[in-house]
């Protein structure tokens, strides 16, 4: 039984736990049941059964990298980064375990996974997701022009996602650039409109930016409405 991403029902559930009553060493079936275990949003569950993998197979990085994650979700980062760190011991190229051990260390100290994510991108430049919780990170540390630079790369691309465009119009405001702040918002929230089950900011939550910059800047009105 092979697990595709939101594609978890009891009956998959039933079919792996009826594979491990007869084979209950079998790692491939173990790592599928610790994936469907957290689609479910059984988390506990999904823990034990990665850690069963591990006692079998210590090697078996994406297993790690997933309890990782599952330690996470139970508000657990210490312990995530360290299930992320020996990934990385054992493969220095696993880049979900990079990042996840970024956005772990963001919940410890937001300096740590500030360079995490700065080491991240110096491999995978394209890895937007870095890019977009760096310039979150650079934006409450109240440095707008580096977040801006920096998301201004994948800010321009088509593809940007509304959650980047939300933060690259933030940092464009911040750093004195009104126009280009609520142009970028603007399709920040075409974006949003576009895909509503995609993560990032609520339509609301853009509209109410929008209407704090319009009543304290109103000549910039004409750029959102031209």
């Amino acid at each position: 039984v092979k697990i595709q991403q939101g594609q978890t029902d009891a009956g998959t559930l039933g079919q792996l736990e009826a594979l491990l009553k007869k084979e209950p060493t079998r790692v491939d079936v173990l790592y599928n049941y610790g994936l469907a275990l957290s689609q479910q949003g059984r988390a506990a569950d999904a823990r034990q059964a990665y850690e069963r993998l591990l006692t079998l197979k210590p090697d078996h990085t994406d297993a790690r990298n997933n309890l990782g994650r599952v330690l996470l979700s139970q508000n657990d980062p210490r312990a995530a980064v360290a299930q992320f760190e020996e990934v990385l011991k054992r493969n220095p190229e696993h880049v979900e375990a990079a990042y996840n051990r970024a956005v772990a260390y963001a919940r410890l100290d937001p300096s740590v996974a500030e360079r995490a994510y700065r080491d991240l991108l110096v491999r995978r430049p394209e890895h937007t997701a870095a890019r977009l919780n760096l310039g979150a990170l650079l934006l409450d540390k109240g440095q707008p022009a580096e977040a801006r630079k920096l998301l201004e790369p994948a800010a321009v691309a088509t593809s940007a996602s509304s959650g980047l465009l939300f933060n690259y119009a933030r940092a464009a405001w911040l750093s004195g650039d009104e126009a280009a702040g609520v142009a970028a918002l603007r399709r920040s929230r075409a974006e949003r409109q576009r895909d509503l089950r995609a993560p990032g900011p609520s339509p609301a939550a853009i509209d109410l930016l929008l209407a704090e910059w319009l009543v304290s800047h109103p000549a910039v009105e004409r750029v959102y409405y031209p």
